[in-house]
């Protein structure tokens, strides 16, 4: 069976934490798995080492003029000018590309596990079956 884990970033959080736990615990003598992820964060993806080497990772966007300002919030050294840019303008190119390079990326998959939710919108008229998974915690 062909599965897709989709995750909108793969940076240290507690979401991704449990998608490696998964990753981990698969038969991959029956299963060919694809990892999906949303936007590429490269240096400031931790776990990646850790997933198995069966897993295939695929990015929908990994193109630095619209990243750069994404890997600047993580630590707070983004202007208001940037900021603002960044969510009138590229947001919603990073929001096209990853609409239609997901749907590409997914054509040949049994299954589409969303494991952040992040991307419902994008799967909800592809023609496979879904799994829907939340992870958050109750304070």
């Amino acid at each position: 069976m062909k599965i897709s884990f989709l995750l909108s970033r793969f940076l240290d959080g507690g979401t991704e934490t449990v998608c490696l736990q998964y990753l981990r615990n698969i038969d991959y003598t029956k299963h060919q798995v694809k990892l999906i992820v949303g936007i590429n964060y490269l240096e400031y993806e931790v776990f990646k080492s850790l997933l198995p080497k069966e897993v295939k990772v695929e990015y929908l966007v990994s193109e630095k003029w619209l990243t750069s300002v994404l890997k600047k919030k993580i630590y707070g050294k983004v202007s208001k000018k940037s900021k603002i840019y960044d969510a009138v303008v590229l947001t919603p190119i990073r929001r096209l590309l990853q609409k239609r390079r997901l749907r590409r990326k997914l054509e040949d998959q049994d299954v589409v596990v969303d494991f952040d939710h992040q991307q419902a919108s994008f799967i909800k008229k592809i023609g496979i079956k879904k799994v829907g998974f939340v992870h958050f915690s109750i304070d």
